[in-house]
């Protein structure tokens, strides 16, 4: 496991980061490879767009590649396009267990992406979503992704201008 909550990371170091755990994954010889980062906490810290990019590529590599089970990103700064890329990337993820998103401004994009992973996604157990701006629209396609997933048994919305619709839509 690699901690690095609040060190002030930015999304250029993020992303230097994320190359680095991608250069690993690439090694030729699986012997020379060093075992796989299973658990990354980069919490409270200033990763924003790039940082959240960097980090959909990251998910999207081969299960041989990246071995990551836990990633922890809550109290950044993820929205816009950086949410969106690790929404669509848990599309086809098959080693992340725990994702912590919490206290990021993940808005309805970010969560209507990662609803629609959900569909398809087998292998994400507990998600959390805490105070991400997640509206009842996108609240809405995230029950609908739940329907289909038998995988995901946590799901933390506490905070989310939900709505009476997104409510409705969860039971």
């Amino acid at each position: 496991s690699l901690g690095l909550s609040g060190v002030g990371l930015s999304d250029v170091q993020v992303e230097t980061l994320v190359h680095a755990l991608i250069d690993v994954g690439k090694t030729k010889r699986p012997g020379d490879r060093p075992p796989p980062l299973r658990i990354l906490d980069v919490s409270r810290n200033k990763v924003a767009s790039r940082g959240g990019i960097a980090f959909g590529k990251l998910l999207e590599l081969p299960t041989h590649a990246c071995g990551l089970a836990e990633l922890d990103l809550s109290w950044n700064y993820l929205r816009g396009e950086g949410a969106n890329r690790i929404g669509a990337a848990l599309d086809g993820d098959e080693n992340l267990k725990r994702l912590n998103l919490a206290f990021n401004t993940f808005g309805k994009s970010g969560a209507l992406a990662l609803g629609r992973a959900l569909e398809t996604n087998d292998c994400l157990e507990w998600l959390d979503l805490t105070q991400n701006g997640v509206d009842g629209a996108a609240t809405i396609v995230l029950a609908y992704g739940l329907s289909i997933n038998e995988a995901l048994e946590h799901l933390i919305l506490d905070g989310n201008p939900v709505g009476e619709a997104g409510a409705r839509a969860m039971l």
